[in-house]
């Protein structure tokens, strides 16, 4: 039996994203929060993406990265990494363009891996290209903030808030918490996300309706100014685990 989008989603659902890098403009990391197995920081730093993906699909990559930059459109594919151990993994990817004054757009580049789910949703997310937005949007909220204003966000966070994306294009990271909160993650978040560059922890969101709700965020900061949150509707789950 053919396997369906509808089969995939529960398990998408409940997945992290794997990695965060950032790249200039000719496709060379800049940043990265999580290497392949058997590599450090060192090894990727200033490499070419492509250096790091098995040959048969560098052009597509190189292809992606080339109109993420120049029409300034996210872009998603799914293509196989290899370190240099020979391990191949396959992930999904979504390229988001940051605009930076004066040069060409850096790249922020979310990859999350596929192998978890087995080879028939790595083959069907070549092709299908509803799967592909569902592995971008699925697995958690994310977000990317400049100047503590959102440029851009996928489906999932907004949702997770009550909004559909273009609601919040451009508005402050304030419109999704209270009064009680905000002045929360000023006093307490901030200063460990600046002395740090990360943040893990749990706040109360504010959704469009007026109602709260617990939210895990990560968050962190990139050279530039940029920062990346990624958010997770934890409500249920901490409600089982007081009960226990």
């Amino acid at each position: 039996m053919t396997p369906t989008l509808s089969q995939y989603l529960p398990l998408l659902r409940s997945e992290r994203l794997v990695a965060i890098l950032v790249l200039d403009p000719n496709g060379r990391i800049q940043n990265v929060n999580w290497l392949l197995e058997g590599l450090s920081a060192t090894d990727v730093i200033g490499k070419p993406l492509t250096s790091f993906v098995v040959p048969e699909d560098r052009q597509l990559v190189t292809d992606a990265l080339h109109r993420c930059v120049t029409s300034g459109q996210v872009e998603r594919y799914v293509s196989r990494a290899a370190a240099d151990h020979g391990l191949t993994t396959t992930y999904a990817v979504t390229l988001v363009p940051v605009p930076c004054p004066e040069q060409a757009a850096e790249v922020l580049m979310f990859a999350m891996d596929l192998s978890p789910w087995g080879s028939q949703l790595e083959a069907l997310s070549r092709s299908n290209q509803e799967i592909l937005r569902a592995l971008s949007v699925a697995a958690e909220g994310i977000a990317v903030l400049q100047n503590g204003h959102y440029t851009y966000m996928n489906p999932s966070h907004a949702n997770m808030y009550g909004f559909e994306p273009a609601e919040l294009m451009g508005k402050s990271w304030a419109e999704l918490y209270d009064d009680g909160e905000r002045q929360r993650i000023q006093t307490e978040v901030f200063p460990l996300l600046a002395r740090d560059g990360f943040w893990n922890g749990t706040c109360r969101g504010h959704k469009k309706d007026g109602s709260n709700f617990e939210v895990e965020l990560g968050l962190r900061l990139f050279e530039g100014g940029h920062l990346v949150c990624t958010c997770r509707d934890v409500t249920k789950r901490n409600e089982v685990d007081r009960q226990l």
